[in-house]
């Protein structure tokens, strides 16, 4: 009886490489995240929108994920809703200058 045995070490470089794409698609989006919190932590008017855009695309994405029957999209959406009512608070809005 032989024995096909499948040589791993020919497909480690693709995976290898796979990982590294993704490490810095997320080192980006980081970057991206922490200048968004230093915008915010000053007071940029224009954080202040991006907040509100992201966080009501997150809000529709966890309640069209509950739609479809997963319900670990709760969590997220609570913490959404609670940003967004955060954002719309008269000395936030007037923090930002809006």
């Amino acid at each position: 009886m032989v024995l096909n045995i499948i040589d791993i070490s020919a497909h480690v470089p693709d995976i290898a490489g796979f990982t590294a794409l993704g490490g810095g698609i997320l080192l980006v989006i980081g970057i991206i995240y922490l200048i968004i919190a230093g915008g915010m932590w000053n007071g940029w008017k224009i954080m202040w929108y991006i907040g509100v855009i992201v966080n009501g695309i997150s809000l529709i994405m966890g309640l069209a994920s509950i739609f479809v029957g997963s319900f670990v999209g709760i969590i997220p959406l609570v913490v959404d809703i609670i940003i967004l009512f955060y954002l719309f608070r008269p000395g936030v809005k007037e923090f930002f200058g809006i």
